[in-house]
């Protein structure tokens, strides 16, 4: 269950708890079905370093994905949640920390009815 009042204490949170038991942690956004397993083993190879934060940048501004085998306090402070500056301000935030960050490639979220016809090209299923 998400804890915290703004989606950066929730996110900050979720990566917290899960380093307790994991090595490295990566939160994927819901609204992005192009995520694959390509994209996720690239995600994740770099944050085996110290300080090393992984991001998948989305086409609005934001991301929709976010790994590492740490976090800090303050990484998610300052960063105005939903709009388009959520991926230059968490760089920004992560920089000021001394921290690496790579940035893979960008993909579309869908966060408003007009993202939907993005939809129409991608399938779902695979046939047999």
């Amino acid at each position: 269950r998400q804890q915290g009042q703004c989606l950066g204490e929730r996110m900050q949170r979720a990566m917290t708890e899960q380093l307790q038991s994991s090595e490295r942690v990566v939160l994927i956004g819901a609204d992005c079905p192009f995520i694959d397993a390509a994209y996720l083993a690239l995600a994740i190879k770099p944050v085996d370093q110290p300080r090393r934060l992984t991001l998948g940048p989305a086409r609005d501004g934001g991301y929709v994905l976010i790994a590492s085998g740490e976090v800090e306090s303050g990484l998610f402070d300052g960063v105005a949640w939903g709009s388009d500056q959520v991926l230059s301000q968490t760089l920004d935030r992560a920089s000021m920390l001394g921290w690496q960050s790579d940035c893979l490639p960008v993909l579309d979220d869908i966060d408003r009815p007009d993202d939907l016809a993005l939809l129409q090209d991608f399938h779902w299923m695979k046939e047999c």
